[in-house]
């Protein structure tokens, strides 16, 4: 990536007490976290990285806005909390900060010298402090910019992550992206916001997700369950993903802890270079340019693959045979089309493939697809196995299994591996709600099947 770029991104907790000035007695509590902190720092010292950008949900926020750190040095210090010798101080990164303003066009960027931690104390808030304190003991002393944000819509905040993309090619740097969160804060009766049942169901879902490097499940967490979880990750993490939009990056999860209550993840992704599309994702894609632009020859359930291939370019020969798939669009982590077959309907997988995309691009639960949408627009692929009759729900599991459920002429799918669903049961309530049956209803066949998932 010569030139600047996204080189790494990294979801990193922070709570003072992992800070060993601020944790003393409970420190060992935390030291899996710490121990994770500082393999990640060394990481992205190794990786070349020239300038540093932190966004933290701490700090001066107000709902569709954005505040830069924008006095030098960067500064700030855990006095607030005891320990106030806890101190860390970077150089500002002007250009960086000016690259942004430019970029983030859609987005209101503000510069701002004020900027107060907790206790009013002028300087960081622990939010970017606690994180800056293991890269600052690890010498990775860069320019930095810090941005503080609100938990706005996850469209508004991906857009903002592209932006720094850009940013970081516009001003020729090589940055390491740092999203400050942690996660949910009810975990346990005593927590520092309560407790709720459904919090630990949240952390699951988000270290499964995680760790299987699926960013698109990330993005599409289920508000209610976000909510219940008392979290303040996912706001920085979905900059962070934006930050790294059609980058492909090997995730790995370094830690997870939650000795108080409060979940405490680091994960690290490593940039390998820009993403390079599965065959039925560069299918998919091709039918949506051809089929949105109205060049069509003929009418999508008349399309053949071959009519939208490259010239030389061969359909793989296990996409010749009948198949069933769902094509799903997401612009920005919004879903904008999910459309699918459960049973062959046309010749060959990568027509079913062709045909569904454009399908999802009309799907009418959503405004159509424009054209100008298409550069920015995610794409993903699941070929669907065979149909297996269930007997009951514990052959069921909804990390590995979609299900089916019908009854006449009424029928409720849902795909393997979404975020929040996490028992057969859940599974199974909402497949029914979508097909209009009551869970108890008597005479509901169930199936479940297998996918293969492309990006």
């Amino acid at each position: 990536m010569a030139g600047g770029g996204v080189t790494l991104a990294a979801l990193v907790p922070h709570p003072p007490v992992a800070v060993p000035e601020v944790g003393r007695a409970d420190w060992a509590e935390v030291r899996d976290t710490a121990a994770a902190m500082e393999r990640l720092a060394a990481a992205a010292r190794e990786s070349g990285v020239d300038a540093l950008f932190l966004v933290t949900p701490h700090g001066p926020v107000r709902p569709g806005t954005v505040f830069l750190y924008d006095r030098e040095p960067v500064e700030g210090d855990l006095g607030a909390f005891g320990a106030a010798d806890a101190r860390v101080s970077f150089p500002l990164d002007r250009d960086l900060v000016a690259a942004l303003v430019a970029e983030a066009a859609e987005v209101v960027v503000v510069p701002r010298r004020s900027w107060h931690g907790a206790g009013g104390r002028e300087g960081l808030d622990h939010g970017a402090s606690v994180p800056l304190y293991f890269v600052y003991r690890a010498g990775l002393i860069r320019p930095l910019v810090v941005a503080a944000i609100a938990p706005d819509p996850v469209p508004a905040l991906y857009t903002f992550g592209l932006a720094v993309q850009k940013a970081a090619l516009r001003a020729s740097r090589r940055v390491a992206v740092l999203a400050s969160g942690d996660l949910s804060h009810r975990l346990r009766p005593g927590a520092p916001g309560g407790f709720h049942p459904r919090a630990a169901a949240f952390d699951r879902s988000l270290v499964r997700l995680v760790a299987a490097g699926e960013r698109g499940g990330i993005l599409a967490m289920p508000e209610e369950l976000s909510e219940e979880a008392g979290q303040d990750v996912l706001s920085s993490l979905t900059v962070a993903l934006g930050a790294l939009h059609s980058l492909d990056a090997e995730a790995e999860l370094l830690s997870y802890q939650a000795p108080f209550g409060v979940g405490y993840a680091v994960a690290l992704w490593r940039v390998t270079g820009p993403h390079r599309e599965s065959f039925p994702v560069r299918l998919a894609r091709r039918a949506l340019a051809v089929g949105l632009a109205g060049a069509a020859t003929r009418p999508a359930e008349g399309w053949r693959a071959a009519d939208l291939l490259s010239p030389g370019e061969e359909v793989p020969p296990e996409f010749r045979q009948p198949g069933a798939a769902f094509v799903s669009l997401k612009r920005f982590g919004e879903l904008r089309g999910c459309v699918g077959t459960v049973v062959p309907t046309r010749p060959t997988l990568a027509d079913e493939i062709a045909a569904n995309a454009l399908a999802a691009a009309r799907d009418p639960r959503f405004p159509p697809v424009a054209p100008a949408e298409l550069e920015e627009m995610e794409i993903s692929v699941d070929v669907l196995g065979p149909l297996e009759p269930v007997a009951s729900p514990e052959d069921l599991d909804p990390d590995r299994f979609g299900v089916l459920v019908a009854k006449g002429r009424r029928r409720g799918l849902l795909l393997p591996s979404l975020p929040g669903v996490e028992t057969p049961e859940q599974q199974l309530a909402i497949a029914c709600r979508k097909a209009g049956l009551e869970r108890d209803e008597e005479g509901i066949e169930i199936y479940r099947f297998a996918t293969t998932r492309y990006h």
